[in-house]
């Protein structure tokens, strides 16, 4: 229809699809703000991967995570997708996910390291656990 919304629309939109359940319209909501040049703040980027993943979505969360350019690709937001993986079990894609966030030059902030120590220990893999307890007290965090 070619309608021009204002972010705060889009951002009411998001918010009453996400009360009503409505997780895969979220991900088109995001796509066409995005699309019309509007950015979702960084906290709302990272809340809403966040949120996602916590309704057991980690598909849309990855989506949204997608979505991003890479310069609002952030800490927060690597570790709220981080986060999504490990809650549905997906240590693996969890780990690839902070590996790739070092790639890209992000550095983990001491919510990323509990975020992994914790994913860790109730995954079973109490050896990377180990690992990473090592590399959060080496960066005195």
């Amino acid at each position: 229809m070619d309608i021009k919304l204002r972010r705060t629309a889009y951002l009411s939109l998001i918010g009453i699809l996400i009360r009503t359940n409505t997780f895969p319209k979220v991900v088109e909501i995001v796509k066409e703000m995005t699309r019309a040049g509007h950015y979702l703040g960084v906290y709302t980027r990272a809340l809403l991967i966040y949120m996602l993943g916590c309704a057991r979505r980690p598909v849309c969360a990855a989506k949204i995570f997608s979505l991003l350019p890479d310069e609002q690709k952030c800490t927060a937001t690597y570790t709220a997708l981080i986060g999504v993986h490990f809650a549905v079990g997906g240590s693996n894609k969890a780990l690839k996910t902070y590996k790739s966030m070092q790639r890209t030059g992000k550095h983990p902030s001491l919510g990323t390291y509990n975020v992994q120590l914790s994913g860790l220990e109730i995954s079973g893999r109490l050896s990377e656990a180990e690992t990473y307890q090592k590399k959060k007290r080496s960066r005195n965090l």
